[in-house]
C-alpha cells in the first residue's frame, strides 16, 4: 500500500510541479501623459517597468506632451527610443527639435488606417489594421522629414499616421493620432494595448511577442493551452492508476 501511495505522490508532483521560467530583464519606461489608456497598456505588459528617472529609461513614451526636451532628445541619441505620441498640444516649435522644421495642423475629418504600401515592418503582420476603427482627431505634419518612414498611413488621405527612423543612436516612432482624451474607438479596439506595447518595445531594440504570445492578447496563450492539457492528462492518469490500484 505505502508503495502505491508512494508511486501516487511521485506521478502527482511529475505533473503539477514546475518550476518558474526566468524573466528576462524588463523593459526601462519613462512615461509622460494622462493616466489614461495609454498608461494602463503600458502597464499591463509584465515585461516593461515604468521608471521616474528619464536617464535610467530605455524607452520614452511620450503621450501628448514633450518634457524637458534637451534631456530626451540627449537620452535618444545615446540609444534610448523614443515613443512620441502627438496631440493637440504638441506645437511645431515642440518638435522641431526631433524632426526638423515642420507645420502642424489639427485635422477632425474621419479617416480609415491602412499599411503603408511596401512596409515589412512587424506591426503589419502582428496587426489586422483592416479591422481598427477610424480615427478622427489627430495632427497632420506638412514638411519634410526624410528620416521618417511611413508604417500606417490614411486610406481616404495620403497621410502618414505612424512613422519610424533613427535619430542619432535611438529608435523612434511617431504616431499622430491623439489618444486618451480622443479617439476611444481606437483605444477600444483589441489590438490598442498590444499596439502599445509593441511600439515601447522595437522603440526599446528588442523583439516583441507576437499578438497570440502577448499576455493582454483576448485569446487563449500557449502556457495556458499547456497547463490545461496537462491537468486534463494528469486526471485521466490518476483516475487509471487509482482504478488500477483499487
Amino acid at each position: 500500500m505505502r508503495k502505491r501511495l508512494s508511486l501516487l505522490t511521485l506521478v502527482f508532483l511529475l505533473l503539477f510541479c514546475t518550476t518558474p521560467a526566468s524573466a528576462a530583464d524588463p523593459i526601462q519606461v519613462f512615461y509622460e501623459g494622462p493616466d489614461g489608456n495609454v498608461l494602463t497598456a503600458l502597464s499591463l505588459s509584465d515585461t516593461i517597468e515604468l521608471v521616474s528617472d528619464p536617464l535610467q529609461a530605455d524607452v520614452f513614451v511620450l503621450n501628448g506632451e514633450i518634457p524637458d526636451s534637451d534631456t530626451v532628445l540627449k537620452q535618444v541619441r545615446l540609444g534610448a527610443g523614443l515613443v512620441l505620441i502627438l496631440g493637440p498640444d504638441i506645437s511645431a516649435s515642440d518638435l522641431e527639435p526631433f524632426t526638423g522644421p515642420v507645420v502642424v495642423t489639427v485635422s477632425e475629418e474621419p479617416l480609415s488606417l491602412v499599411a503603408a504600401e511596401g512596409v515589412t515592418d512587424p506591426l503589419i503582420t502582428e496587426i489586422t489594421w483592416t479591422s481598427s476603427p477610424q480615427v478622427r482627431s489627430r495632427s497632420v505634419l506638412s514638411g519634410e522629414v526624410s528620416f521618417l518612414d511611413p508604417i500606417i498611413v490614411g486610406f481616404e488621405e495620403p497621410e502618414t499616421l505612424l512613422s519610424s527612423g533613427n535619430l542619432g543612436e535611438g529608435q523612434i516612432f511617431l504616431l499622430n493620432i491623439h489618444l486618451d482624451g480622443a479617439n476611444p474607438q481606437l483605444q477600444d479596439w483589441a489590438y490598442f494595448n498590444y499596439l502599445i506595447y509593441h511600439l515601447a518595445s522595437q522603440a526599446a531594440g528588442l523583439s516583441p511577442l507576437d499578438y497570440a504570445s502577448y499576455r493582454a492578447s483576448p485569446v487563449p496563450h500557449e502556457v495556458d493551452r499547456a497547463v490545461l492539457l496537462s491537468v486534463m492528462a494528469g486526471l485521466v492518469f490518476l483516475s487509471f492508476l487509482i482504478f488500477w490500484f483499487v
